[in-house]
């Protein structure tokens, strides 16, 4: 499914939230349209961790970049609600927005809302995502790549002790052992698994900023 569809397709299962508040992030471009001015705040905050996890990345925000915030995602209408997108076409990142989750959390058969730091990691990884994008000139890295590269920016951009609570179900999962696993098949059967295994992997001796160099490079 092409990245157009599936923006589509998701802003139909998101709740409507009607923007009452724009704003510029910092010195860094990113616009954000939201329903509050906290609202553009959290994004902003978001986008300064990005812009921090992003450089040990070896990678620079993105340009030209909007993030649109929508209310919670309908869980009678998907049972896996996703948090966010990002849209290659227009460059707008839309995630939900934090207040909204926290609200539909709270009402009867809707998914529990994340806490605030996973919050702001679901931003980064949309960003990460963007700034991959960035890079393109005639060819783009393919979907493990763009996936591998945002998995880890989202781990990176957990607070240790949100770190340490995301990987203990993966006590005994090894980083990826052949550059072939990082594919967007992994990452569609298991995208948590997947992501715990990307970060162990950036980790170890045969990742690091090199390694994410010659995967955008190849």
């Amino acid at each position: 499914m092409s990245p157009i569809r599936v923006a589509i397709l998701i802003s139909a299962l998101w709740s409507p939230l009607v923007p009452a508040a724009t704003g510029t992030c910092g010195g860094n471009g990113l616009r954000v349209s939201a329903g509050s001015p906290t609202q553009v705040r959290a994004a902003c905050r978001a986008a300064r961790t990005a812009a921090r996890v992003l450089a040990e990345l070896g990678l620079a925000m993105p340009p030209s970049v909007t993030i649109r915030l929508k209310g919670f995602p309908d869980s009678t209408a998907s049972e896996s609600p996703v948090m966010g997108q990002f849209d290659a076409a227009t460059c707008v990142i839309t995630v939900a927005a934090y207040e909204e989750a926290a609200q539909a959390g709270r009402r009867p058969g809707h998914h529990q809302s994340p806490p605030p730091d996973q919050w702001r990691a679901y931003v980064v990884h949309e960003i990460a995502h963007s700034a991959v994008h960035a890079r393109c000139t005639e060819t783009c890295p393919d979907r493990g790549t763009h996936e591998y590269i945002a998995a880890v920016a989202q781990v990176l951009s957990l607070p240790a002790s949100a770190r340490r609570a995301f990987l203990a179900p993966f006590a005994d999962l090894e980083p990826f052992a052949a550059e072939v696993e990082i594919s967007e098949t992994y990452y569609l059967i298991d995208p948590q698994r997947f992501a715990a295994k990307a970060y162990l992997h950036f980790r170890s001796p045969a990742g690091g900023k090199a390694f994410i160099r010659r995967r955008l490079e190849r």
